[in-house]
């Protein structure tokens, strides 16, 4: 049988599955005791509704989990002239195995995180591939959220983003949490913009939050590689569908409008910020 390294957190589950006290409001280590509502610092209603998703304090059941998303579902593109956005559900749990090719707070203030600046009140990132040199565009992004990782240290983890990378970066990892479609970024993932220039990811798809992980001491058995070689030539494939047909050039551009209309500038700052700080 596998046997699993530090942070098997199957124990915890329980408590995962019960939300914080205060309609899950949070407080910014920001020296004024700020408190940050699940809906962020936004008046917009779909960042108010992404940021709720986001910042989900509990596990998904396993009821709530879908067994059909798996990291290859996540990383191929669409089928025929289907989105990426309707693939998924933002009301689904998901369990996903990959290689992790990094790990990093988010540098840019977020909404969803009330614009904090100190790092345990920021998002930790991690890049998920199926093969060890896939490139950033090959990667599914999961989150760890300082709510969770507030849940944690109470019951003695470590969720700290430089105490997840010394855990996690270089291997085999199983993700469990909650599926988040970030439309922010739609224009910078292959999976809905297609060959876009600056693509930076694979998809929009997330696991955010993660709510629970397990690391392996070996790549785990029936876990397909995705050599990035065979990824892009469905990636090819996908982008020539659009670029061969001027109503596909069309309807793409619009799909891409709708996400970000609404957004206020500082929304819209907080996006470019965010794309430009990833590395």
């Amino acid at each position: 049988m596998m046997k699993f390294v530090a942070f098997v957190l199957t124990s915890m589950f329980l408590v995962l599955t019960h939300p914080l006290a205060d309609d899950n409001v949070y407080t910014l280590h920001d020296g004024n005791n700020t408190p940050c509502g699940d809906k962020g610092k936004t008046n917009t209603p779909k960042v108010q509704d992404l940021n709720h998703h986001k910042n989900r304090p509990s596990g998904p059941s396993e009821g709530d989990i879908d067994p059909s998303i798996t990291l290859a579902a996540m990383l191929l593109p669409p089928e025929g002239d289907n989105g990426d956005d309707d693939r998924f559900s933002n009301e689904k749990g998901a369990r996903i195995q990959g290689y992790v090719v990094s790990v990093k707070t988010s540098k840019t203030p977020e909404s969803c995180n009330c614009d904090a600046k100190n790092p345990i009140d920021q998002d930790t990132h991690i890049e998920v591939a199926l093969s060890k040199n896939a490139p950033e565009n090959h990667c599914v992004i999961v989150e760890v959220t300082p709510r969770l990782r507030k849940t944690m240290a109470a019951m003695g983890e470590d969720w700290s983003s430089t105490a997840l990378e010394k855990q996690l970066k270089g291997n085999w990892v199983e993700f469990t949490g909650w599926m988040t479609f970030d439309f922010m970024h739609a224009d910078k993932s292959e999976n809905t913009n297609p060959g876009g220039r600056g693509n930076f990811r694979a998809t929009a798809w997330e696991v955010h939050p993660v709510t629970n992980f397990r690391v392996f001491n070996q790549p785990p058995a029936n876990i397909p590689e995705l050599h990035p070689t065979h990824l892009n030539m469905f990636r090819a494939m996908a982008s020539q569908r659009v670029t061969a047909d001027p109503k596909k050039q069309e309807a793409l551009k619009q799909r891409l409008a709708k996400y970000t209309e609404g957004l206020t500038d500082e929304e819209k700052l907080e996006k470019v910020n965010e794309e430009k700080d990833r590395r």
